[in-house]
């Protein structure tokens, strides 16, 4: 092997990356603790719920100790930057000696090595993002990234320059690293997702956030041992290659403590002349080794340009009524990830409902599908679902379901979520017997339901959520006392005279409790006290008075009493107006349609999420389902 010696000039150079490289590498190892402690506490703050709908792989156990030791191997790696490195007593100059050929031989094939097992582990999340990321630039920046580090960095193998062969490539291999196991999610994933779990929560109510973020879950968080194994390569490629850089560059004082003249100026010109001169110290010969990496990754590299260049060119998109859509690679027709269909759309030129879901149109990754306003008086067929394995949520909204019996097809195992809004019920109907294994969610908002059968609330027992609001209950059986998993219940606009929760054992997990618009005198102080931490919408209720062990939890809004006489009498602090008696402020603007808030004057049409939807008040609706 041949080398150009460690001249002056090259210890120059190497000076002067010196404090850049290390401040860099300081940011890089400070970034990625942050990111890993922040994930760690998405995973530990997610409720049973929220794990299974986020899909987040022993996320009370493995996967958290996992991002917490990696956080912990960067809080260390920071320690050792910041300790003095020894010195060396007399300036000293190393040129390249047989020793030092054959550590560079073995800093050649060491990372090959590792690049080869990261690329491949790389190129896999990449696809894995283009199959679940609606942000089609984004997924294609993140191949570009891949594509480029596969193409530019194995070259630079060849070069007969020390600087290039060992800082540079160091430096890049740290750089895309870096990006891709942590930079990319950090700048583009995790703030939106965390956003919507610690601050503004009514994002998670909103269909294209739960396509957005819950589809991105699956990618930023392991959601099997695989995927586990997959980050933890990824994490200790980006904690390896930043190591060795640091190392490479944390020479001894002494060794870089030179007496020479050179400007400044001079050594800013030799550095731009290395690079520039990097092309001519390629050298190609008796490198068998290394022409296979290059030819490997080259192959790899070309592939995922061609596969971008044709995700923006010659890619068929999906037709109106896809909201939002993925690229996998190489896809040759439509991948909708959340598909609205309203069958009053004049778009649609059918209402046949095996023709508007067929697979051929758009695809077989659909992640949310919503109907709205659809001929399903008899329910939809199951069958129809088998196309999309991965299918989370279905919605069916003002589809005047009055009976729905199984066909012989099972739900989708998929499915998390089943919303069922203003389509008129009187009875339950057979299929909600036999639910999903695993299902999360069940709203049946705004139908004629009067009671619950007590022999349903077996088949409910998986519910983290349950909204059956605006719909004619009086109360709840005892049975419902065994739905231990609920975390939210919604039971707004009903006839309640009283809370229905009397005991203090009843629904452990429970932390939401919705009970506004209905008719309800007595302030609920007994449940407040044994449950301080709940939030309790109360809004729109005929309650008169409070006990003053209450204002506290008043002022904080974690007992909302807006629209009440309590509230209109007194204006105590944490009260405030509602645009309507028939809308609590928690359901305004909140991403769902609530009839009661669709007064286009005064509430905005729910804050613009009935701006899909026809006008339509509750009794008009009522009316034509009958």
């Amino acid at each position: 092997m041949s080398y150009s010696p460690k001249t002056l000039a090259d210890l120059r150079l190497q000076q002067i990356v010196r404090r850049p490289i290390l401040v860099v590498a300081f940011l890089k190892h400070l970034l990625s603790m942050a990111f890993l402690i922040a994930c760690t506490a998405v995973m530990l703050k997610a409720s049973p719920g929220e794990e299974i709908l986020a899909s987040l792989y022993e996320s009370k156990s493995l996967s958290p100790v996992v991002f917490v030791t990696f956080a912990l191997l960067n809080a260390l790696a920071l320690l050792s930057m910041m300790r003095t490195p020894s010195k060396v007593v007399g300036p000293q100059v190393s040129l390249i000696t047989p020793s030092l050929a054959h550590r560079v031989l073995h800093h050649d094939i060491s990372l090959m090595s590792l690049q080869m097992i990261e690329a491949s582990i790389q190129v896999l999340q990449a696809y894995r993002l283009s199959v679940v990321c609606v942000d089609l630039s984004t997924a294609s920046l993140y191949a570009m990234i891949i594509c480029v580090a596969c193409l530019g960095i194995p070259w630079l193998f060849f070069s007969t320059h020390f600087f290039v062969k060992t800082t540079l490539v160091l430096f890049l291999n740290s750089f895309v690293s870096f990006v891709l196991a942590v930079g990319f999610s950090l700048a583009q994933f995790l703030p939106p997702l965390a956003y919507g779990i610690f601050g503004d929560t009514r994002q998670q109510y909103s269909l294209v956030w739960m396509t957005r973020e819950l589809s991105l879950t699956r990618f930023l968080f392991p959601d099997s041992g695989i995927a586990l194994l997959e980050k933890a390569v990824l994490f200790t490629s980006s904690l390896l290659n930043l190591r060795r850089l640091v190392n490479h560059v944390r020479i001894p004082r002494a060794t870089v403590r030179i007496r020479d003249t050179t400007s400044m100026r001079q050594s800013f010109s030799e550095t731009l002349q290395t690079f520039v001169r990097v092309r001519k110290s390629l050298n190609f010969r008796r490198k068998r080794a290394q022409q296979t990496f290059l030819f490997v990754q080259k192959l790899v590299g070309a592939t995922i340009l061609v596969n971008v260049v044709y995700i923006h060119t010659a890619r068929p998109s999906c037709p109106h009524g896809c909201v939002l859509e993925t690229a996998p690679w190489f896809a040759s027709q439509c991948s909708c990830r959340f598909l609205r269909i309203n069958c009053h759309d004049a778009a649609f030129n059918t209402t046949d409902l095996p023709t508007l879901l067929s697979p051929r149109t758009w695809g077989h990754d659909v992640f949310i599908l919503q109907l709205v306003q659809c001929p399903l008086e008899s329910g939809l067929d199951l069958a129809l679902l088998s196309a999309f394995p991965s299918l989370l949520s279905l919605v069916l909204e003002f589809s005047n379901v009055s009976d729905w019996r199984f066909n012989g097809s099972p739900w989708p195992s998929s499915l998390l979520a089943l919303e069922l809004r203003y389509s008129g019920l009187s009875t339950l109907p057979e299929v909600f017997y036999d639910l999903p294994p695993r299902l999360q969610i069940l709203t049946l908002r705004g139908n004629h339901l009067t009671h619950l059968p007590p022999d349903v609330l077996p088949h409910w027992s998986s519910l983290a959520m349950l909204l059956l609001s605006e719909a004619q209950l009086t109360s709840v059986p005892d049975g419902f006392y065994q739905l231990t998993h609920l975390e939210r219940l919604d039971l707004s606009g009903n006839a309640f005279s009283t809370v229905p929760l009397n005991r203090s054992d009843a629904l452990p997990l429970l932390t939401r409790l919705e009970l506004s618009n209905n008719a309800i005198t007595t302030f609920p102080d007994a449940l407040l006290a044994d449950r301080p931490a709940l939030l309790v919408d109360l809004s729109n209720n005929p309650i008169a008075a409070v006990p003053v062990s209450a204002t506290a939890a008043i002022a904080r809004r974690s007992v909302l009493l807006d629209g009440t006489p309590y509230c209109a009498t007194t204006h105590a602090p944490g009260c405030a107006s509602v645009c309507a008696a028939s809308c609590s402020n928690l359901h305004w603007g909140d991403n769902v349609c609530h009839v009661g808030c669709n007064d286009p004057a005064n509430c905005i049409s729910d804050g613009g999420d009935c701006a899909t939807v026809a006008q339509l008040s509750m009794d008009g609706l009522f009316e034509a389902n009958d």
